[in-house]
C-alpha cells in the first residue's frame, strides 16, 4: 500500500526560524482532545497550517507577471486551474504536450494554504522569483478589507478579472477567450478555442487516468474533485426555506463587498503588499 501521508514540508525560507518563535507565541488550545490547535488573526487552526500562512506572507516575493488564482470552494476551482494552465501553455513550446495527462490540475497549480498537505513535492516553487507563477488560493474571500480592495479594483481590469461559473457554462468560448485575453495569450483562431475547451472539459478530466486514482492533497482522493458540474444543482438538496435563509444570511454578510466567486490576479507585486496585510486567512 503506498504512502499516502503528506511528504513535503514547506520550503524552508529565511525566516523560517521567527516564523517557528511566532507560532510558539500563540495561545493553544486542545480540541475535542483530538488535536492541537492555536490561535492566529482571531481564528483557531491546526499549527502547521498556521506555519504556512506565516512563512507565506513574510517570505513571499511577487513578480510583476506573477498570476493569482482565487475562488472559494465548489465554484470551478479545478476547471478554473485547468483552464488557466492550458492557456498559459498555449503559445510555448510545451503547447502540445498534454499537461493534464500527467497530474491532477491541483498538482500543477497549487493552493497555497493546502500545499503542506501535498502527498509529493510540488512542481511549483512558491518561493523562487526565476520565472512567473501561477498558484491558487481560497483565503482572499475572508478579508473585508480584500473585498473592498477588490471592489475598488474592478476600475482596473487589466490587472483584475472577475468570472462566474454560470457564465463560464452558458458561454464557454467567450469565457476562455476572455481569460486567455487577460492573460496575454490570446488566441489566434477558434480552433485553438475548441482545443482548449475539449481538454478542459469536465467529461474528459474525470475521465483521465490520473483523476481515477491516487491523491494529489492527502486525505483527498483525485476522483472527488470531479462532480456534475451543473448550475442549479443545489435545488436537489435544499429546500425553499433553506435557499431563503442563505440568501438572506449572504445578501447580509457579502452585500458591500464583492460578490464573484472566481479572480485571476495578473502583476501580483501590485495587489499582494494589501493581501499579505490582511493575512492568510485558512480552514
Amino acid at each position: 500500500m503506498p504512502n499516502l501521508s503528506p511528504s513535503c514540508p514547506p520550503c524552508p525560507t529565511p525566516n523560517s526560524n521567527n516564523d517557528d518563535k511566532s507560532l510558539n507565541e500563540l495561545p493553544k488550545a486542545r480540541f475535542w482532545e483530538a488535536m492541537d490547535i492555536c490561535q492566529w488573526e482571531g481564528f483557531w487552526f491546526e499549527p502547521g497550517l498556521v506555519k504556512s500562512a506565516i512563512t507565506f506572507r513574510s517570505s513571499f516575493e511577487a513578480r510583476d507577471d506573477d498570476i493569482l488564482l482565487t475562488s472559494t470552494m465548489k465554484t470551478g476551482t479545478t476547471w478554473l486551474k485547468a483552464l488557466s494552465l492550458c492557456i498559459m501553455q498555449n503559445k510555448t513550446h510545451q503547447r502540445h504536450d498534454d499537461i493534464l495527462t500527467t497530474e491532477n490540475p491541483h498538482f500543477h497549480v497549487p493552493t497555497i494554504e493546502s500545499i503542506i498537505y501535498s502527498t509529493k513535492a510540488p512542481q511549483v516553487d512558491l518561493y523562487d522569483t526565476s520565472a512567473p507563477r501561477l498558484p491558487h488560493t481560497s483565503a482572499i474571500r475572508r478579508s473585508p478589507r480584500f473585498c473592498q480592495e477588490l471592489c475598488e479594483s474592478q476600475k482596473r481590469p487589466q490587472k483584475i478579472l472577475f468570472l462566474k461559473y454560470e457564465e463560464l457554462k452558458s458561454d464557454p468560448k467567450g469565457q476562455i477567450s476572455k481569460i486567455a485575453e487577460f492573460l496575454g495569450r490570446p488566441f489566434a483562431d477558434e480552433k485553438e478555442v475548441d482545443e482548449i475547451l475539449w481538454r478542459c472539459s469536465l467529461e474528459r478530466l474525470k475521465n483521465l487516468e490520473v483523476n481515477k486514482n491516487g491523491f494529489v492533497i492527502f486525505p483527498v482522493p483525485n476522483n472527488s474533485y470531479f462532480r456534475k458540474g451543473e448550475v442549479g444543482d443545489w435545488k436537489n438538496y435544499l429546500t425553499t426555506e433553506m435557499e431563503e435563509q442563505i440568501n438572506q444570511t449572504s445578501r447580509i454578510k457579502l452585500e458591500p463587498f464583492a460578490s464573484y466567486c472566481l479572480f485571476l490576479f495578473k502583476s501580483l507585486r501590485c495587489n499582494i503588499n494589501c493581501f499579505l496585510e490582511c493575512g492568510l486567512k485558512v480552514e
